[in-house]
């Protein structure tokens, strides 16, 4: 599954489509929506890799003071043997 263009590339359309306003002058206006409509993009996309990078913050915070990777943290820790159990 592809993550989508990046916020760079995003940037980038959004720098093309300002320059296409201005080109075509009064007719500027009709690609205004589709400017807005770029930068709600771009400002969603900043939102969602701040909140990825919050929950990795936390991860390994988390890890740290229990001493495991951040791997293992996410799936739960190194599996522990139960009291009183055997393998046989």
């Amino acid at each position: 599954m592809s993550a989508g263009p990046t916020i760079d590339e995003m940037e980038t359309w959004l720098d093309r489509l300002a320059s296409e306003i201005i080109a075509v002058g009064e007719q500027g206006y009709k690609l205004v929506p589709l400017y807005e409509w770029l930068e709600e993009k771009i400002e969603e996309r900043r939102k969602v890799s701040a909140t990825l990078e919050r929950a990795r913050f936390r991860v390994e915070r988390k890890a740290e003071k229990v001493g495991t990777t951040v791997g293992a943290s996410i799936r739960g820790g190194p599996k522990q043997k139960k009291p009183g159990s055997r393998r046989k």
